[in-house]
């Protein structure tokens, strides 16, 4: 596994570089870079050298951090992001998670911090490798089964791929129509195939997973429930509050504060 640090201040990215305990976290190669046009070069390296984890400041001078990570989504390169910005504006946390941003540090931070961060970082790229390698595990085993079992399979992977799908999209408006265009499938013929496979509405799926990742993050970050509301695809706080309240019964406050004295 391998991270890309960028920060036009060159202490900055050198001291996190030589600071972090990389072979602890299991990183194999910390790379840096002093600028965004610098760091699209770390694009092109052979594929044990690939970029899994972008650590990276949000303003420079030859191209923001949000304009860099704009470009490595629109190249398709899949990797996880952390922002570090001395700036604590609402508008770059939420173009942030728009873009899909892991996470977003506050600078200075300590390096007790950042690397604390790293390591829920480094548990998104297991967990997201870990499902691409199901699914991969399920379309060769598919190619091997007899037609009598193709329909069985066919519906898993295609469940597989829906909650795939809504993973990588939490941090978005989800829509039925957005997940059958991705999968190639007619609309309602998914949104029955789903509710057969799991037992409940797809709308109803999609709800209960963002409200799982809220309650994870309430309970195990520091982000203001206003980030977190984002980060599951609410950009309206007061809709996120009442809809977690409608489900939980309380607050997203007070879930948090009953959580953290457990």
């Amino acid at each position: 596994m391998n991270v890309l640090v960028v920060d036009d201040i060159p202490d900055v990215a050198n001291g996190i570089v030589k600071k972090i305990n990389w072979k602890e976290l299991g990183i194999s190669n910390a790379f840096c870079a002093y600028s965004a046009r610098e760091a699209r070069r770390y694009f092109s390296l052979s594929s044990s050298d690939k970029i899994d984890i972008l650590l990276c400041d949000i303003e420079m001078p030859e191209g923001s951090g949000l304009e860099l990570l704009s470009w490595i989504r629109d190249h398709h390169f899949s990797l996880e992001c952390v922002f570090l910005t001395s700036h604590a504006e609402f508008n770059y946390a939420m173009e942030a998670i728009k873009l899909g941003s892991f996470d977003y540090i506050l600078q200075p931070a300590p390096y007790e911090e950042i690397e604390q961060i790293l390591r829920r970082t480094i548990e998104k790229v297991k967990e997201k490798d870990h499902i691409t390698q199901i699914l991969t595990s399920r379309k060769e085993e598919e190619a091997r089964s007899l037609p009598v079992r193709y329909d069985e399979d066919d519906s898993d992977n295609t469940v597989s791929q829906i909650i795939t799908y809504i993973d990588e999209h939490i941090n978005e408006n989800i829509r039925r129509k957005e997940i059958a265009e991705h999968i190639h499938l007619n609309e309602d013929y998914m949104a029955k195939l789903f509710k057969k496979e799991k037992g409940m509405q797809l709308k109803e799926y999609i709800l209960e997973r963002k409200m799982d990742i809220a309650k994870n993050l309430l309970v195990n970050s520091s982000l203001s429930v206003s980030i977190i509301a984002l980060k599951v695809g609410f950009s309206n706080f007061s809709h996120f509050s009442q809809t977690f309240k409608k489900i939980e019964g309380i607050t997203p406050n007070e879930y948090r504060a009953i959580r953290q004295i457990k």
